[in-house]
């Protein structure tokens, strides 16, 4: 299967500056709660930011018509203390993390509904929902999928977490601007090929899920489909990070 490369790979110099996971829920009765977003933001505090739309909730859902409700839970240093909301964007990372997002879903009477979830940006390397319990009982990988089914109706309401590691590719590139690799031949076939040597690899969709990690110079790629990509390079000088466009 042939496929054409329409743009060669090249050096991302600007910072992307927002990566975020949008979850919905849905109930059978095709009821839906506000959608809650978390994520990092290059404007971002761990305070209330309401130039972001962090908007102060109660901790409580609101009377009907909703059958469904959620809001997250997070600590708010500029009142030291925790509040809620349906947003939580916290500052872009230094260096790779794990961060807990908290969060909880009320069902009126007890609902079978379905999580959907979008994920944007290229600084997120995994997430998962998980009860409070590390996982124990909710265990739901977002990088495999993009929705979830919850069946269980006897539950009023759940407290959960997203736990996200988030890594710190955006601005942490240490390389010689004028340094670069080419992704090859063209037009591009079931193989990519870089003519450069590095220690590790992986490349990313435009929502920022990791599609293949590699070390090697040669890549099978006949499962993409068309579209952006973005490629990053560990190199024992630092991070390369390139882009390529499948038609």
């Amino acid at each position: 299967m042939i496929k054409v490369l329409l743009l060669l790979v090249f050096i991302i110099s600007i910072s992307l500056s927002k990566s975020s996971i949008k979850l919905q829920f849905v109930t059978d009765d095709n009821e839906t709660s506000p959608d809650l977003e978390f994520g990092v933001d290059e404007n971002a505090t761990f305070g209330l930011d309401e130039e972001l739309g962090e908007i102060f909730a109660f901790d409580a859902p609101p009377p009907s018509p909703y059958y469904i409700f959620s809001l997250l839970n997070f600590y708010d240093s500029t009142l030291n203390t925790q509040v809620w909301g349906n947003k939580d964007f916290i500052p872009l990372p230094e260096e790779n993390a794990e961060h807990n997002h908290k969060f909880r879903i009320w069902m009126d009477g007890g609902r079978k509904f379905t999580i959907k979830w979008n994920i944007e940006g290229i600084n997120i390397d995994s997430a998962k929902i998980q009860d409070e319990q590390g996982g124990q009982f909710i265990n739901i990988d977002l990088m495999d999928g993009d929705s979830y089914y919850w069946e269980n109706e006897n539950v009023p309401s759940l407290n959960l977490r997203l736990v996200v590691w988030y890594n710190s590719n955006i601005n942490s590139v240490e390389t010689n601007n004028n340094e670069r690799f080419l992704v090859y031949p063209n037009p591009l076939q079931d193989e990519l090929k870089i003519d450069r040597e590095f220690i590790s690899a992986k490349i990313i969709d435009i929502n920022g899920r990791v599609i293949k990690d590699f070390n090697n110079q040669i890549v099978n790629i006949s499962d993409l489909n068309s579209g952006k990509y973005f490629i990053i390079l560990h190199t024992f000088d630092g991070k390369l990070e390139s882009s390529f466009v499948i038609e």
